[in-house]
Formats: C-alpha cells, structure tokens, sequence
C-alpha cells in the first residue's frame, strides 16, 4: 500500500523444461522473487501442466513470463498445447525461448553424463537425426506460438552468432547460456522493453551466474 492505495506488484515466472533450469539461475540474478517452475524431459504439454498449477493470481499479475519448452516434443510439437500454455498467461506477457539447436558436442564426459552411453561420438546429435528433428520441430513451434496473444519468440540461434558448439551438444551452456540470460534479462529478446528490470545491470547478472555454476542433469532429452 502506498499513500492508502493498493499498488500492483509486477510477476516474473519461468515454467519450462531442462533448458529453463540452465538459465534459472542466471535469470533469478536479475529478477529477485522470479516464480520458477522447471523440470526436465518435460514435453509441453506436462509444461502446460506445470503452469496451470501455478496460482492464478500469480500468473495474472504476472508482467513477463518466460517459457523455455518444445525440444523435449522432437520433430512433433503439440500446436494446440503450445497456444493453450500461453493462454494461461496476460496478453502480450509470454517470450517463448526457442529450443536451441542440437550442436557438435565440445565434451563427450558431459555429453554422456547427462545422456548416457549411447552417445557415440562428437557429430552423434548429427549422425542419430536428432539434430534435424530438433529444426524441424523449432519450426512448427515458431509457427505455433510467435505473434499469438502477443507472445514473442527468443531463439538462441539469432541471439549468439554462430552458434557454438554445447557442452553436451543439447543444453544452453557456458557464455552461450551468459548471453541467452542476458538479453532475456535486458528486455531485448522481445519487442518489447522491460522498463527499470534492464537498468539492473549485465555485469551483477554475469558474477551471480558464474557463482552459481551451470546445471548437470541426468536425462534422455532436452
């Protein structure tokens, strides 16, 4: 309350699959009180899911929701789940973060950590098909979810050019996982701007997010 008038609190949320939890804690450096509800191999429809158990209160008030689903569908995501996960939230609230492309993998330890043995070599999101999968469904997804109640598309490949090589040839990491979070952050992964938020700063956001280190996860998708 100020001055005996109820004041609007502005919301963040972050609902999403393994490659929202590679950006959590970067994004909770530059929005303290971020509502985060991420959980791997999630396909859209379980992340749809996951966010309609979000209180509605929360997602009304909410001024600027990231999702971060859809490579967890391959080359088949749901169209219709998509536009109904977005439903849940305000008009012209939503950036959707594009599934990043499936990479050569820079460390094969990393790659099999989190996937298993079955990784044969570098080139094997290649040489398995995945990789194109993964473009494909990208795609359909863009298609499904851009411009649709105002939601905005945030896609790692036009935000860090070329696209580098991941740790695991999946997950956002490292400096490109630095840069995704810090134009989600700065407001200019959307049309549109996020106000006070970007004046808080890249340079906190970068020194909390190396503190925090990059996530591991067990999983056979991403």
């Amino acid at each position: 309350m100020i001055g005996g008038l109820a004041v609007a609190v502005a919301v963040s949320i972050l609902v999403g699959d393994s490659q929202g939890q590679a950006l959590a804690p970067m994004l909770r450096a530059c929005r303290p009180g971020l509502v985060v509800d991420v959980l791997h191999g999630r396909p859209v429809a379980k992340v749809r899911a996951a966010a309609a158990a979000v209180p509605a209160a929360t997602r009304a008030a909410a001024s600027e929701v990231w999702i971060a689903a859809g490579g967890n569908d391959g080359a088949k995501p749901d169209h219709a789940e998509a536009r109904r996960l977005i439903d849940l939230f305000p008009v012209g609230s939503v950036v959707w973060i594009a599934p990043p492309p499936a990479t050569t993998i820079a460390s094969l330890a990393t790659a099999r950590a989190v996937f298993g043995s079955s990784v044969g070599g570098v080139d094997h999101w290649q040489t398995s098909g995945k990789a194109a999968g993964r473009e494909i469904g990208a795609g359909i997804l863009r298609h499904a979810v851009e411009g649709y109640r105002g939601a905005r598309w945030a896609d790692p490949r036009d935000i860090v050019k070329p696209y580098p090589p991941q740790q695991d040839g999946i997950h956002l990491s490292g400096p490109t996982a630095k840069a995704v979070a810090a134009r989600l952050c700065a407001g200019t992964a959307s049309a549109r701007g996020l106000g006070p938020w970007a004046r808080l700063g890249i340079a906190a956001l970068l020194a909390a997010a190396t503190v925090a280190g990059i996530y591991k996860f067990r999983t056979s998708k991403g």
